[in-house]
Formats: structure tokens, sequence, C-alpha cells
């Protein structure tokens, strides 16, 4: 019931009724959701003991699950807040170039060439313009249909801003560093792409929100694949063989892995299953989980702590451990689940 009750919390924040959409609140939601996915997904659902009436329930709440979000409707307060940072700094600027202040608190004039850009006289208006075409050309990529495209399109704009404004040249100063400071069009252009580059976190909402998604996905199937092991009767395998088995009665279609546009993989090991979706950086690492506890799709008995890319894995059955087989550690891992 809490589990639930978290995951709900989360959907509120999700779906905030009127007004701009901000996306740290969104993330949020998301953060909260996913604390209780993995719970419900590995722990519960893959309790062979749970009562099929709570096993049917939890399907059919994950069934009505909604995924499809607009990344361009999530960012409305992201871009009203960063025009009106610009446009308060735009505002101190008669001020002994007091902007230069204003982005020293935000940690943005650690570049040396953006000061000596800021002590210069700036076209404001346009750089508005230009932060307006900005966010076009933003709002085009996250539209793309698919993880994919969208990831591809945002790299190139966020390249094209990045490559704006010339990195530090040390002791001595570039001629494309020359010419930005003393060219009043380069320099507004420079400033609006620094602005953009610094202040807009698409990269970062993007990949947060396909992995909320795959959760979901991977969650929306472990129940499904415990719905139908609770209909099973005693003697039968306890899971398929294949996810389209499971359609229509448990699911509407196999879900698919946001990633990488394909069906999520599903293997059938021992008396329970593989279930995984390949990671954000769309390769097939073969099963091996993000905290380190499962590797190969096999859990272990101690989580791998080195860096790694990773996917994103629920195996059943969890090992059932005793505090006496953890060595006495009062501290419950994610494989340690005592009855």
């Amino acid at each position: 019931r809490d589990l639930r009750a978290i995951r709900r919390w989360g959907s509120l924040l999700r779906n905030p009724g009127s007004g701009p959409r901000y996306g740290v609140v969104f993330l949020t939601s998301l953060a909260i959701s996913g604390t209780a996915e993995y719970a419900i997904a590995v722990h519960l659902l893959g309790d062979p003991d749970l009562p099929p009436d709570l096993v049917e329930s939890i399907r059919e709440e994950y069934a009505a699950t909604d995924v499809a979000f607009d990344l361009v409707e999530m960012m409305q307060g992201d871009w009203l807040s960063l025009r009106d940072s610009t446009v308060w700094i735009a505002r101190r600027m008669p001020e002994a170039r007091s902007a230069r202040g204003a982005l020293a608190l935000q940690g943005w004039w650690t570049n040396p060439i953006i000061a000596h850009v800021l002590a210069t006289r700036l076209d404001w208006n346009a750089i508005l313009e230009l932060l307006s075409e900005g966010r076009g050309d933003m709002d085009a990529a996250l539209a793309r249909p698919t993880y994919l495209a969208r990831h591809a399109e945002a790299a190139r704009v966020a390249r094209a801003w990045h490559a704006a404004v010339p990195p530090p040249g040390g002791k001595t100063w570039s001629a494309d560093e020359i010419l930005l400071v003393l060219d009043t069009r380069r320099r507004t252009k420079a400033m609006a792409s620094y602005i953009l580059d610094e202040g807009v976190p698409a990269f970062g909402y993007l990949d947060d929100l396909a992995r909320w998604q795959a959760s979901v996905e991977l969650s929306r199937t472990a129940a499904a694949l415990a719905a139908w092991r609770s209909d099973r009767p005693a003697g039968v395998s306890a899971y398929p063989e294949r996810l389209d088995e499971l359609v229509p009665r448990y699911l509407v279609e196999v879900p698919i892995d946001p990633f990488n546009d394909l069906p999520l993989r599903y293997e059938r090991r021992g008396d329970g299953y593989l279930l995984m979706s390949v990671g954000s950086d769309g390769i097939d690492d073969g099963g091996d989980g993000q905290d380190g506890w499962i590797n190969d799709g096999e859990w272990q008995t101690e989580p791998y702590l080195g860096n790694r890319q990773a996917d994103q894995v629920i195996r059943v059955p969890v090992p059932r451990r005793s505090p006496a087989e953890r060595g006495g550690d009062a501290s419950a891992a994610p494989a340690d689940v005592v009855d």
C-alpha cells in the first residue's frame, strides 16, 4: 500500500494542472515514482506468495499508466525563467556593468572571455531574440518521434551553442577571442549562446524521462508476468517463454524499450526470468544492473563498485538470505529480502 501511495504521489506532481510546467518539478516527480517502481517490480511482484487479487490490481494500475510526456511542454517554465533572468541582468547593465556581479553569483563568468564580453556594450534585445530562436531549435529537437532522434538533434543544437564561445586561450588571446570582444554582433551571439549552453538542461530532462519510461515499462511487464504466474496451475511453467504470449490478456502489446525502440529484452532463466532495458547508452551490456548487485543478469553476493555502463534490469526471483548469511550486516542490500 505504501509503495503504491509513493508512486501515486509522484504522479500527482507530474500533472500539476494549469500554469507552466518546470522541468525540475517533473524530475522530482520521476525520482519519487522511481523509488517505488523498482521495489514494486522486484520485491513485491517477484514474490510468488502475493495474493492473485493484489497482483491483478497492480497490473491494472500499470496498464492505465501513460508514459507519453511532451518534453516541450515540460520545459515551458524553464524557458520563462531563463528569459526573466536575462531581462533582470540586462536592466542592470547601465549600473556600472553590474551584470558581471549578477552573473558572478551564478558562476557564469568563470569563463574570462564572457567576463570581458559583459564589460562591453551588448544588444540585449537581440540576445532575447536569439534565445527565442534557440528555444525553437531545441523544441524542434525534443519533438522528434524517438529518443534516439531527439538525442541526436538535441546534441547537434547544444554543440552549436557551445562552439559559439571560443575556449579560453590561456595567457595570450586568439584571433577569434579578439574579434569576439571587438565585434558587437559576435559578442551578442556569443552571450546568447553562452546563456543557452549554461541554462538549458535539456539533456538531463531527456535522459531522466527515458529512464523513468523504461522503469514503468519494466514494471508494467513484471506485473503482467506476475499475473500470468498467478493464473498458472501447479506444475505448469510459472512464466512464458516469450513476452508476446502475454498479449492480449495481460498486455495490450509487447512493451518497447524507449532507449532503442526495440522490445524489452526478456529471457527465461531457471525458475524466474531476466527483463531489461539497454539504458541510456543504447547498448546491451549483458544484464549488468545499474546498482551493481546484478551482473550478467544474475544476483551477486557483493555489489560491483567500479564505473561501468549498465542496463536497467529486473531479475526474478530475488535471493532470500538471512542476517546470518549476510554476515550479521544489518544494512539491507537490494538482494537481501529477508523472510
